[in-house]
């Protein structure tokens, strides 16, 4: 498939089972969900600026998709967009929440 030939990638897009693209977003998320995660644990004290940079490098992937797929799907990366953004930082919540716990349960003995 040539990505430059708008008319091939128009029909392959339209073609695409629907389970293509909810394992795509699935993927993603669980992938943005695990950046977070190692992103928190790489940089303990700036969680938040560590994964808004992670959702803002995984972005580009939506927006590229944004380009191909313009006129047909356009769930698809709107979906990425929200899932990029929202679980790197979920991702590191968890890990913050989780290490917290960890230093209150060292604490009490």
């Amino acid at each position: 498939m040539d990505p430059a030939t708008a008319e091939i990638v128009t029909k392959r897009v339209a073609s695409a089972p629907m389970f293509t693209w909810i394992s795509t977003l699935v993927g993603l998320a669980l992938g943005a969900f695990m950046g977070g995660l190692v992103g928190a644990r790489v940089v303990q004290d700036r969680v938040v600026r560590v994964t808004s940079a992670i959702g803002l490098v995984l972005s580009l992937w939506a927006l590229h998709t944004f380009y191909i797929v313009y006129p047909e799907v356009l769930w698809v990366p709107c979906s990425m967009l929200n899932s990029v953004l929202v679980f790197p930082y979920l991702g590191g919540r968890v890990l913050v929440r989780y290490q917290s716990r960890a230093n209150l349960r060292e604490s009490d003995t």
